[in-house]
């Protein structure tokens, strides 16, 4: 903290705390698009859509997270919490792939 005097009276400077930050992870099964990162605020956190994985360094806090699977039009809304100095993950399904029908619709294993 920084005072300071002047003919009027005194000034106080206070410095801002540091904005703590963590990181976040974000995955979709098998894959997704992150749409949007909004703050508790209100505030946007991405300035473009993403690919999962997506690992992202961001102010400690509550967010939404909204992933979609653009093959599948499916969609979800994740809420996170970013806390200081610290590794979060998320991982949600978008959709469930079914093995057998995949190998089969590439024509192995007959």
């Amino acid at each position: 903290m920084a005072v300071a005097t002047n003919t009027t009276g005194t000034t106080v400077t206070v410095e801002a705390a540091p904005i703590e930050k963590g990181q976040i992870l974000i995955n979709a099964l098998p894959w997704g698009e992150v749409e949007s990162i909004v703050s508790s605020a209100g505030v946007e956190q991405l300035s473009a859509s993403a690919e999962t994985p997506l690992v992202l360094s961001l102010p400690a806090g509550e967010y939404k997270v909204r992933l979609t699977n653009p093959n599948s039009k499916r969609s979800v809304t994740v809420d996170a919490t970013v806390k200081p100095n610290t590794l979060s993950r998320y991982a949600t399904e978008l959709d469930r792939v079914d093995a057998g029908a995949y190998v089969a619709g590439l024509g192995l294993g007959r």
